[in-house]
């Protein structure tokens, strides 16, 4: 089923769905209890895709291929937006941000932070942590982990 610009989704409790995102270049993980705004959603041409999705309720999880440098991907959780471009995060509604692996950039209250694997940011302290014992994720694993996600995904 292909979903327009403002389609609105919202999972129950017990229950997740799972979204291709601008073809079969990202997976997006919709958590349980949680609602999603699928804010804008276009493709240019082949190699340039505009991504907005905003986080109104609970969590999502994504996983974004490297995109081309005309591409955009951004999400909006809690007065938090998130731009990424081949990244796997989670972010909720509660501006919370974990970057699983890869970077991305974070923006709240006119701020910017750059995050990398393991880092996490909260807006409501306006401060990057990193994962407790938290490790870069080698090759071998985040290729795995990129795997899995769209093993589920489809």
């Amino acid at each position: 089923m292909e979903l327009t610009n403002g389609t609105l989704i919202r999972t129950g409790h017990g229950a997740s769905t799972y979204l291709q995102v601008n073809g079969f270049t990202s997976t997006i993980k919709v958590n349980e209890d949680s609602e999603l705004d699928l804010t804008e959603m276009m493709s240019r041409d082949t190699n340039a895709t505009r991504t907005a999705l905003d986080v109104r309720k609970g969590m999502i999880l994504g996983s974004v291929k490297k995109l081309s440098p005309e591409s955009s991907f951004q999400v909006r959780g809690g007065r938090v937006t998130l731009k990424v471009h081949g990244t796997d995060f989670q972010v909720s509604a509660e501006g919370w941000v974990t970057i699983v692996t890869g970077a991305a950039v974070v923006t709240s209250d006119g701020k910017s932070y750059h995050l990398t694997t393991g880092q996490s940011f909260y807006r409501k302290g306006n401060e990057v942590e990193q994962w407790p014992g938290a490790e870069p994720l080698s090759p071998f694993e985040r290729g795995l982990m990129n795997a899995r996600l769209r093993f589920l995904g489809q």
